[in-house]
């Protein structure tokens, strides 16, 4: 599989990000949305989910505060799938000096594509998966001194995905598909997936995990003035 390629712009890159806009790239609606039963033979399929996490701790002298925005789009044809993610992570924390409070904000910003097999075992799915491409950059910020910045680490080369069927429940009820989870010892920060026939958003982070939720319809553009 290896030396195959997948153009990630015709995907996620619609026009890129506005510079200071943290929010990942929207992907084209260009193929057929939908699960895998009654797909027409080598026809696309996208399935898109969101994840949220986000979470606050109050200490003694400071407080800490991390969020991570993550979009990922499944295009399937057959057999053959493709994976694009692409996330940022904003890790921030505040410590109370005698001479004024000292903060630290660390910004990290990942697109990442894989391309794969979907090849059913029984009533599950395999997911296996090679890192094509991949890009990550981490931004440092000390008080208010320059952003320092730098490449950071990507994730893992290969994923081996189990999934499993999935339905939805409260406002998904009617919804269907598939949740993917590591098989083995390897697997990836946004795990698990869920591959369904509608757009999903899923929260994290919260003390009582909320059912995964319908994606919010995205801002249209802005009205003449």
């Amino acid at each position: 599989m290896r030396g195959s390629r997948w153009a990630v712009p015709a995907l996620l890159v619609v026009a890129g990000n506005a510079a200071g806009d943290d929010r990942p790239p929207r992907p084209a609606q260009s193929a057929t949305a939908g699960a895998e039963p009654g797909a027409e033979p080598g026809a696309e399929q996208i399935a898109e989910q969101r994840i949220a996490t986000s979470w606050n701790r109050h200490r003694a002298g400071g407080a800490d505060n991390r969020r991570t925005d993550v979009r990922l789009v499944f295009v399937r044809a057959g057999e053959s799938v493709r994976v694009f993610e692409s996330g940022v992570d904003r890790d921030f924390s505040m410590d109370s000096q005698p001479d004024g409070p000292r903060t630290r904000e660390a910004i990290r910003r990942w697109l990442t594509s894989w391309s794969g097999t979907w090849v059913a075992e029984g009533d599950a799915r395999r997911l296996r998966l090679e890192r094509q491409q991949s890009s990550c950059r981490m931004s440092m910020r000390w008080d208010r001194r320059p952003a320092e910045d730098e490449p950071c680490r990507s994730e893992a080369e290969t994923l081996d995905l189990r999934c499993a069927p999935w339905r939805g429940t409260g406002d998904l009820a009617d919804a269907s598909g598939w949740r993917c989870v590591a098989d083995g010892l390897r697997g990836h920060a946004t795990l698990p997936w869920i591959v369904a026939d509608r757009c999903v958003v899923v929260s994290r982070g919260l003390r009582r995990p909320a059912p995964p939720q319908p994606c919010p319809p995205e801002p249209g553009p802005p009205a003449p003035g």
